[in-house]
């Protein structure tokens, strides 16, 4: 089986992106990764990488796209990656050392006041604060996710 590594996001590229079999390609100095995307990979750390390779490829490539289909369409699967993001967070909203690890990379990528104030709660030893935070947003996350959906 021959895998074909898509180096230039043009108008095929991106409807490859969104086709049913999802790929996301994140070519940087340190990784080059290629994951498939489906419903049950929430539960690891890689997966946590997988949806932030998927926001920053998302970012990098928003505002390129003309055609106004395709761009809601990725504005689309942006969404889902935060969501996703944001689903691995409340589920290990209670191992401390992941959560570091994991914000520290998301704010790199996306330097939400919410994300900074968590890694401020863990670094100040306020667990409680954290998990309360962390549950709040994500039920409002959860509805706001699911409402657009159904």
């Amino acid at each position: 089986m021959k895998l074909w590594l898509i180096t230039k996001i043009g108008n095929f590229g991106l409807r490859f992106t969104f086709a049913d079999k999802k790929f996301i390609l994140d070519k940087e100095k340190d990784s080059m990764t290629l994951i498939r995307v489906h419903k049950t990979s929430h539960s690891s750390n890689n997966a946590f990488k997988m949806f932030l390779a998927g926001l920053r490829i998302g970012y990098r490539y928003e505002n390129l796209i003309e055609d106004s289909v395709l761009k809601n369409k990725f504005k689309q699967k942006t969404a889902y990656a935060i969501y996703s993001l944001e689903k691995i967070i409340f589920e290990k909203r209670n191992d401390l050392s992941f959560l570091k690890e994991s914000l520290e990379l998301l704010v790199k990528v996306l330097p939400d006041k919410k994300y900074l104030s968590w890694l401020s709660l863990i670094e100040q030893g306020k667990k409680s604060a954290l998990i309360n935070s962390i549950r709040f947003n994500y039920l409002i996350s959860y509805l706001k996710f699911t409402i657009k959906n159904v």
